[in-house]
């Protein structure tokens, strides 16, 4: 699914890692643990892509670090508290994106007026991941971006957003609430339809619609196994690339969220990861 001419298969890696994660005792930490173990088996133009999508997790220690909000520390992320305190002080560590940011933020100016500094830093790491030379990462990205997006669209159009009130509206909520200007964004702030007219291009767009009405814990659930599904399609053609490898972190990071705010469902979601990929590989063997 990448665009270079040159890739790495990692066979026995791919194969190995329902095992690798089975047998990890710090289970809330796998992810972290697991992918520190097989750096040394990965080539370094995939390696980056690992760290890549570890990104979202370091977007949100940053902001905690410097607005010194009291939340926990994610632990997937690239970076610990400490090499994200240094990196802070020393932002040349860290990728481009949030260079940008952190400078912005010391000469107090906003890159994204009305957006919170969470969403504006989201802004600029969408912007360069959803345009990545590697196709997975891409689409995988836009998927969420789109994802995040529709459903902030919907929850304000149908009145259901927390900040919904006369003084706050319509259009400055939107504003405050969407993310870079892709087709879909700009079809959510033109469009008066319920859906935005974006049916035809998003194939999970009235399911989000009826989640948008209903409980929060089921609606966090529902959009779990959505990216989940999302993945199961992506991993069909991915044989034994960095794809595959990229695909199982992707959903144990779902597993490891589950885990802290549900560990009956975190368990059940780590045996559908285990058993499903090892079922797909076997596939992909005998193919």
């Amino acid at each position: 699914m990448t665009r270079t001419a040159m890739r790495s298969n990692y066979y026995y890696l791919v194969t190995a890692l329902p095992d690798l994660a089975l047998e990890e005792k710090k289970t809330a930490h796998r992810s972290r643990v697991l992918m520190d173990d097989i750096t040394g088996f990965i080539a370094d133009e995939d390696l980056a892509l690992l760290r890549l999508i570890r990104l979202p997790f370091d977007n949100a220690n940053l902001v905690n670090q410097l607005e010194s909000r009291q939340r926990p520390f994610m632990t997937e992320g690239n970076f610990s508290p400490e090499e994200l305190l240094q990196a802070i002080r020393t932002p040349d560590l860290l990728p481009g994106y949030m260079q940008h940011f952190i400078q912005a933020q010391k000469e107090s100016r906003q890159l994204f007026p009305e957006l919170s500094a969470e969403d504006q830093l989201n802004w600029l790491f969408y912007d360069e991941v959803t345009q990545h030379d590697n196709s997975f990462i891409a689409e995988w990205f836009t998927f969420e971006l789109n994802l995040r997006n529709f459903l902030a669209g919907v929850t304000i159009s149908s009145g259901l957003h927390p900040d919904a009130s006369p003084e706050h509206g319509h259009a400055r909520l939107l504003a405050s609430s969407i993310i870079c200007r892709n087709d879909v964004a700009e079809q959510i702030f033109k469009s008066t339809a319920p859906d935005f007219g974006l049916t035809p291009l998003l194939p999970w767009a009235e399911q989000i619609m009826e989640l948008a009405q209903g409980d929060m814990a089921v609606r966090e659930k529902a959009l779990d196994q959505l990216r989940w599904n999302t993945l199961d399609e992506y991993g069909l053609f991915s044989g034994f690339h960095i794809e595959s490898i990229l695909v199982f972190f992707l959903k144990l990071f779902i597993v490891e969220r589950w885990q802290r705010l549900d560990p009956t469902e975190g368990r059940r979601r780590f045996e559908l990861l285990v058993q499903g990929m090892k079922q797909g590989f076997s596939a992909k063997d005998a193919g």
